[in-house]
């Protein structure tokens, strides 16, 4: 069957408002922009021929020149706009230019090259892992030995170890010990200078007390001694080879001395004195026991001062 008009057309004439202009959207393979085909209706009767003049008003020729550029029979198409379901599934068909890279044989070989490049990779990583393997076996081989020698010697001298750390403890705690005692020592040290502090100040005002009384006991002395020569005649100082005014001597020390020996001395004046009494006469005599009994109470009351040097 030869179709002499185009489906358009027999729609529009059996359209009512065929005068009407119309609009059909054609959506190109571009999937970022949407052109739109004004479609006019042919002011020719229905059986005017295909090369007939209006052929600038067909809207199917950019179609059909962009479907046989791909390879699509158009012819097919146009025989089946009879049928009403066909003819929108016709124009609801949309391709992307996604679909056709998809298609396209570049993209596959890129695909291969970059699995194959990936597989050239492969043998240089296997490559490297074994390296960093045997770096890391040369790094830790000898570590691991240095450290099993190390326990070894340690199991073995453990003994030694522990006495050289006992023995250190020891020393270590005596020195505290000597420590603690020097601190102790230096407390009592500071404790005593603390009182003999007060004992040296006692001292020295003890001494001054005593240097005073020795001259007062120096003025005492001259006085009683001069006092004490005029009783004793000149006959029982010529029993002693010294006279009695060497006893007063101008040094503390020399005193004492003398002051100490004097009781003896006195007490041989007496007993020496009683044996010439009986040669002298009887005046004399009695003067001479007068002369004892006033030494032996001075000897009496002097005795007590004598017992503190």
């Amino acid at each position: 069957m030869v179709r002499n008009y185009t489906p358009l057309q027999k729609r529009e004439a059996a359209s009512p408002d065929s005068t009407r202009r119309r609009e059909r959207p054609y959506f190109t393979s571009t999937p970022f922009k949407r052109a739109r085909f004004e479609i006019t209706p042919s002011n020719k009767p229905r059986g005017t021929p295909r090369s007939s003049a209006g052929k600038e008003n067909r809207p199917f020729d950019a179609l059909r020149e962009f479907s046989n550029a791909r390879g699509h029979d158009y012819s097919e198409d146009e025989e089946s706009e009879g049928e009403p379901e066909e003819e929108e599934s016709d124009w609801d068909e949309e391709e992307t230019l996604v679909s056709l890279l998809k298609q396209s044989p570049t993209l596959a070989k890129t695909q291969n090259t970059v699995a194959e490049l990936v597989d050239s990779l492969q043998p240089a990583f296997t490559k490297a892992a074994q390296t960093r393997k045997e770096d890391i076996a040369k790094v830790l081989l000898p570590t691991m030995r240095r450290v099993r020698n190390v326990h070894a010697q340690l199991n073995e001298q453990g003994e030694i170890f522990a006495e050289s750390i006992i023995g250190l403890a020891d020393v270590c705690r005596a020195f505290e010990e000597i420590e603690f005692d020097d601190g102790e020592m230096a407390r009592a040290v500071q404790s005593s200078q603390q009182k003999v502090a007060p004992l040296l100040a006692e001292l020295e005002k003890r001494l001054a007390n005593r240097a005073k009384i020795d001259e007062k006991f120096k003025a005492q002395l001259k006085e009683k001694g001069n006092s004490y020569l005029h009783y004793i005649p000149n006959s029982l100082l010529s029993v002693r080879n010294t006279d009695l005014s060497s006893f007063i001597d101008p040094t503390a020390d020399a005193m004492r001395d003398r002051l100490n020996a004097t009781p003896k001395d006195v007490s041989k004046l007496l007993t020496s004195s009683e044996k010439k009494s009986k040669q002298f006469d009887k005046d004399d005599a009695e003067a001479a026991q007068q002369m004892l009994k006033q030494l032996k109470i001075v000897c009496q009351k002097d005795s007590g001062a004598f017992s503190f040097f």
